[in-house]
């Protein structure tokens, strides 16, 4: 249907696509990162971790929105933090924190539901789609 939210061309759609790429490499880079050359905020770690998981798993959902790949993108995503927590015993300066996992696991699955209710909420119904199909206007072309 024109005008909705999901009816984007494909340049919009691998934007996001090369967003959630990039979302994981920060997340990999970061996580992995010697001590020495991580610059902090002044928020807790765990706070961090959420927010990174959170807005990574948002855009994965909006990405690849099919029930399958929802429930997969929620799995990796929380094999992925705990991989990267236990990674942080190879970087130097690192420790890894189960509070730090616990935060990531919780931002991926919050954020990986969000962005699954979000597309399906603002998703054209079945309905919608076929009356949009039978009223279209023939196209003259042959």
């Amino acid at each position: 249907m024109p005008g909705d939210v999901f009816d984007v061309p494909l340049n919009r759609h691998r934007l996001l696509r090369i967003g959630a790429g990039c979302s994981l490499l920060i997340i990999i880079a970061l996580s992995l990162m010697p001590d020495n050359a991580m610059v902090r905020l002044n928020v807790p770690g765990w706070i961090g971790h959420f927010c990174a998981y959170y807005a990574t798993g948002v855009v994965l959902a909006l990405v690849f929105p099919q029930r399958r790949n929802v429930l997969l993108i929620m799995a990796g995503l929380v094999a992925l933090a705990g991989i990267m927590e236990l990674g942080q015993h190879y970087s130097p300066g690192r420790t890894p924190k189960f509070s730090d996992f616990l935060a990531g696991a919780i931002g991926a699955v919050t954020g990986v539901g969000l962005g699954a209710w979000f597309r399906a909420k603002n998703a054209p119904s079945q309905a919608t789609q076929h009356k949009h199909r039978i009223t279209r206007a023939p196209s003259g072309r042959d």
